[in-house]
């Protein structure tokens, strides 16, 4: 019954498709919000993955695409019951948000709406950005089915979707505005790259901030010159210098995301403590 079922629902996306006269690289997306949904390996529940749809929202294209293919090449593979791989065809109708606060009683409330129009959108969005990077491409004799190209299935092989969802788990939203770029190298694994950036743009505020105009002066010892009046600054910003900027740049430490994290906490209480210092300087000027 599964299969008839599952057979009229193709052909019938076919003859939409045909009507509504789509081309054969775009699919029509129908993003399920359905909850309490039984688990189903044959599908992608992204809400299980992501429960927090502004996490999901974040990613890049190319992170999603990268998790995204890496879950259809796991369902492509999924074995029959005599241990042979199915190689299933895929559409974007495996894609699921499986949420209880979609649909349900507030199905209809604007805000709810909206959201799932936005996650629609963005799965949209990667799923036309697998096919134009040649990721996926149409399968044969069926115009709403895809298959992973050589690249798709070699770009899931290199992809870690756990990665993406330890990465998810730091609050971004609390580090000092001027780093907030970093992100994406962090979210790369960069993690040197990252900490290198934000340690740079320290010295670019501090230059501002205490007008100093030497263009050779730089790390520990830029920031000696500009907290010389003050011990505890002075300590402080050439401390975190010497012990986590020059690690970054120069020694290339291979560092755990958490570590990252931490030091590139640390850069941003440097920005804020310059931020403040900043402040006073302008209200004594008053």
């Amino acid at each position: 019954m599964v299969t008839v079922r599952n057979k009229i629902i193709r052909e019938s996306r076919k003859i939409l498709i045909n009507k509504m006269n789509y081309s054969e690289n775009v699919q029509l997306v129908d993003v399920d919000f359905l909850s309490n949904s039984k688990k189903d390996h044959s599908n992608i529940d992204l809400h299980a993955y992501f429960p927090d749809h502004k996490e999901l929202l974040y990613l890049s294209r190319e992170e999603l695409a990268s998790f995204l293919l890496k879950k259809l090449n796991e369902i492509a593979q999924i074995p029959c019951r005599n241990g042979l791989s199915r190689n299933e065809r895929l559409s974007i109708s495996r894609i699921k948000y499986y949420s209880p606060s979609l649909r349900g009683n507030h199905r209809y409330h604007s805000d709810n709406q909206s959201l799932e129009k936005e996650i629609t959108d963005c799965i949209t969005e990667v799923w036309q950005y697998m096919h134009n990077n040649c990721y996926i491409r149409q399968a044969p004799n069926c115009a709403s089915d895809i298959v992973l190209t050589t690249e798709g299935k070699k770009l899931a092989a290199q992809s870690d979707p756990s990665t993406y969802l330890e990465h998810n788990k730091y609050p971004w939203i609390i580090l000092h505005s001027r780093i907030s770029e970093v992100q994406k190298y962090f979210r790369q694994g960069e993690y040197n790259d990252a900490i290198a950036r934000c340690f740079k743009e320290v010295e670019i505020y501090v230059k501002e901030v205490f007008n100093i105009t030497k263009k050779d002066l730089s790390g520990a010892a830029l920031m000696r010159q500009a907290f010389k009046e003050n011990q505890g600054h002075s300590d402080l910003f050439a401390g975190a210098f010497s012990l986590y900027r020059n690690s970054a740049t120069h020694e290339k430490i291979i560092l755990h995301h958490s570590e990252a994290w931490h030091q590139i906490m640390i850069s941003s209480l440097l920005l804020y403590e310059i931020e403040k210092l900043q402040k006073s300087k302008l209200k004594d000027s008053i």
